[in-house]
């Protein structure tokens, strides 16, 4: 009996209709299997004029969330800052749609504010790296991407307090030690003391040690950095590294020591490295030493 019941409903019930292939709904899944697809290729500049053709044909918050958070990720990813009006957009949407799921977020946030950092560098920079830190962990996120993450909060810090400093202001953030002073004790924890995983955050460190008048302090950051260069991919790295320690020390009024520090550049260049960077050795010696 439940059988023919049943039967007797498929007759008489209507089969949904197919998706209009004009709808927003089928042209946006046909390109967000394009997006997901990790095989798929296709031009940057191509998919955005794409994905915006859409937009007059959006019906509400949940379909512009879904759309505009794409933009911003596509965008993002090619370092365009346009990204940042697509994502506000989207979060605008967003609220009052609530579609977008973690993951999704994280990922928008993220590539907003690594593109932020590159070019801008405003208040819309620090809600991204902020939401982006925030969902990190709870979307499983690896601890080596968390830890870029944290490096480019200092970036951004390190940016906002030049502007400031460059106005006459004082500096909030310590030009970035803010967030990397922490950051220091847990990368070190997690590689440890003497990894190469170190070395860019301890010059990082260094330069805004410097821009708060400690050369003491940037000095010995930054020796630290070069004892921790790796140099095994590319030998250039160790002299880029000394000829950076010895125009710090110079400038620390540390003459003989920079002196020292460019011969030791020259010294490793000559016995590792390429003509053109044998070269530029001694002219990074030859500016501070004619």
């Amino acid at each position: 009996m439940r059988r023919l019941i049943l039967a007797l409903l498929a007759l008489v019930t209507p089969a949904a209709a197919p998706a209009d292939p004009a709808s927003f709904a089928a042209r946006f899944a046909v390109l967000k299997r394009q997006l997901d697809d990790p095989e798929a290729l296709f031009i940057g500049g191509e998919m955005v004029a794409a994905l915006l053709a859409l937009e007059p044909l959006v019906t509400g918050p949940a379909e512009e969330a879904r759309l505009f958070r794409e933009l911003a990720v596509v965008e993002g990813k090619r370092d365009e800052a346009a990204c940042l009006d697509h994502a506000e957009r989207a979060l605008a949407a967003e609220a009052r749609a609530g579609v977008l799921a973690p993951l999704e977020l994280y990922f928008m946030h993220r590539l907003c504010a690594e593109t932020g950092v590159m070019w801008v560098n405003d208040s819309r920079t620090t809600a991204h790296l902020e939401a982006a830190l925030a969902l990190a962990p709870q979307v499983g996120r690896p601890v080596t991407e968390i830890h870029w993450l944290r490096m480019n909060q200092g970036t951004h810090l390190r940016a906002l307090d030049k502007a400031r400093h460059k106005a006459g202001q004082a500096p909030l953030h310590r030009f970035g030690l803010e967030a990397w002073e922490p950051l220091l004790g847990d990368a070190t924890a997690h590689y440890g003391a003497e990894s190469s995983e170190l070395s860019d955050l301890l010059r990082l460190m260094s330069e805004a040690y410097e821009l708060e008048g400690d050369f003491e302090k940037a000095i010995a950051v930054k020796t630290r950095s070069v004892a921790l260069t790796h140099t095994t991919a590319d030998p250039g790295r160790r002299v880029s590294a000394l000829t950076g320690l010895a125009a710090l020390q110079h400038r620390a009024g540390k003459v003989e020591a920079a002196r020292a520090t460019f011969d030791a550049a020259i010294d490793w260049a000559e016995a590792c490295c390429s003509t053109a960077t044998r070269g530029f050795a001694r002219d990074q010696k030859a500016r501070l030493f004619p």
